[in-house]
């Protein structure tokens, strides 16, 4: 089975500092570029359990999948992720928390992103 068929819900990636245009006087101008309806898949997993003698405490990671062919950085943020009816799994805009590069025996295979809130 292809990973690519896995990802089964799309976000919006927002890249940051890109050349978005240029003044009068020729000087660029930075600001956002958003890449919409990226194939993705979001999950959630139990990342940290506390335990004492009231309670159990679970910390729940949400966790983005991304295909090798989709260029990821550390700097982008992601909104929007949701599934193919449109229905809105994760509300905000996320920042990667942590960015880690999946590989086969020889080449990248996929993207774990771990997100982190960033603002509503």
């Amino acid at each position: 089975m292809r990973f690519e068929s896995l990802l089964v819900h799309r976000c919006t990636l927002i890249k940051q500092n890109v050349i978005i245009g240029q003044d009068d006087y020729g000087r660029d101008i930075y600001g956002q570029e958003d890449i919409p309806d990226v194939h993705c898949r979001f999950d959630q997993i139990e990342k940290r359990v506390t335990k004492n003698d009231n309670s159990v405490d679970i910390i729940i990671q949400p966790i983005l999948y991304l295909a090798a062919s989709q260029e990821i950085e550390e700097t982008m943020q992601i909104k929007d992720i949701r599934d193919k009816q449109d229905n809105i799994l994760l509300p905000g805009v996320y920042g990667v928390k942590k960015l880690s590069r999946e590989y086969s025996k020889i080449r990248l295979h996929h993207y774990e992103v771990e997100l982190k809130k960033e603002r509503d």
